[in-house]
């Protein structure tokens, strides 16, 4: 867009309102907003007329050096898809529960110039529980909408937010995005000063996940038990945890994505390769920059390193069932390591082919060299 905002003046003016950027932070926008063009991408070819993008915790848009914020990012991609798709509508809704960052908000909002008619946006700042019931109640987002909803909390035990997430995505079809703060469980648990906080954070996981044990379950086994309670819901049927770590490389949050469709899926791995370089999860010391020289490709030792654990896990799926649809084990690849799709049928199906593990049964009148329309089964030869 050609509005060129001094956001640095804006920043310096209104600097003990606003946030650091930390270096996790700032990738993790460039995650987010990585996303949010491949998911636009696909949703001007979708049938669904109406494209909306709800940040229930979107913050001032800024930080104190004037980075843009994740929702100033998508704001600025909406204008220029929206100037490029006049047949679509376009929605941006913001909200956060500080006022003030929500004054700085709507300030940068109105400099920029020139949005087209067919993008609306809308800015509250209402708490993100209320504001998110408020939304549920409204019935605003039906079969006429492409919806993706973005929820980035400070901390971790708003009460009564996941249960209000978990509404939501069972009434629209939407994909999520949700910070889920497993630092907060790490750090306050065995601390007996933080009893009040570890009691919101059990009651807050209690209200969706009927099994938790907060003491006994270690965070991995939380993260998965949240994960499937959502999966559970009427239209998620995929996830995946992207897992940021701090300055001293110790676990601070998942990005969880949720999806109604495999091409979701899909398209978050692609991000996660261009913004990350594949890596299994952000960290300070490793070389994020692709733009950087390389002295070897780390794309191929990445993806066998990840493709070992995979080639057990195909073969114990395979074990346990009569027959695995192609379906079956991409999906489960997908969900359960950093492998992209195209970084399945060689360094996976093909070696357990190859070593007659596994074999792949070609339904009649279909091509040999078809792997998508074929099924596979452990060698009964072995």
């Amino acid at each position: 867009m050609n509005t060129v905002l001094d956001l640095e003046k804006i920043a310096k003016e209104n600097e003990k309102k606003l946030d650091e950027a930390k270096l996790h932070t700032q990738y993790k926008i460039k995650y987010i907003k990585d996303y949010v063009r491949r998911w636009l991408n696909v949703a001007i070819n979708y049938r669904q007329r109406n494209i909306v993008f709800i940040d229930s915790m979107c913050n001032a848009g800024i930080y104190k050096t004037g980075i843009k914020g994740t929702c100033i990012e998508v704001v600025e991609l909406f204008v220029e898809y929206a100037k490029e798709n006049k047949n679509k509508q376009f929605y941006i809704f913001l909200n956060d529960y500080n006022k003030y960052r929500i004054e700085i908000l709507k300030i940068i909002i109105s400099e920029y110039k020139n949005i087209p008619t067919n993008l609306k946006i809308n800015i509250t700042d209402k708490d993100v529980v209320e504001y998110l019931t408020l939304l549920i109640e409204k019935n605003a987002f039906n079969n006429s909408c492409f919806t993706l909803l973005y929820t980035d909390p400070y901390n971790f035990g708003i009460p009564n937010l996941l249960s209000t997430i978990k509404a939501f995505i069972d009434k629209y079809y939407c994909e999520l995005l949700f910070n889920y703060f497993s630092s907060d469980i790490t750090r306050n648990k065995n601390n007996t000063s933080a009893q009040n906080k570890m009691s919101t954070i059990r009651n807050e996981l209690s209200s969706v996940i009927t099994d938790i044990n907060i003491d006994d379950d270690e965070n991995k086994k939380i993260l998965k038990k949240l994960i499937n309670t959502y999966k559970n819901t009427k239209n998620i049927k995929y996830s995946f945890a992207y897992r940021f770590n701090n300055a001293n490389n110790t676990e601070l949050y998942y990005i969880i994505f949720f999806t109604p469709h495999k091409r979701g899926l899909e398209l978050i791995k692609e991000s996660i390769w261009k913004v990350f370089n594949g890596e299994e999860s952000f960290k300070k010391q490793i070389d994020i920059d692709k733009n950087q020289l390389k002295l070897f490709s780390t794309d191929e030792l990445l993806i066998n390193t990840y493709s070992g654990p995979m080639k057990e896990a195909i073969i114990k799926l395979a074990s346990g069932k009569k027959e695995l649809t192609y379906d079956n084990i991409e999906t489960y690849i997908l969900e359960n390591s950093l492998l992209k799709d195209s970084q399945i049928i060689k360094p996976i199906i093909n070696p357990l082919l190859d070593s007659k593990i596994i074999e792949k049964i070609t339904p009649e009148g279909v091509r040999k060299n078809n792997y998508k329309e074929s099924k596979y089964k452990i060698n009964d030869k072995i």
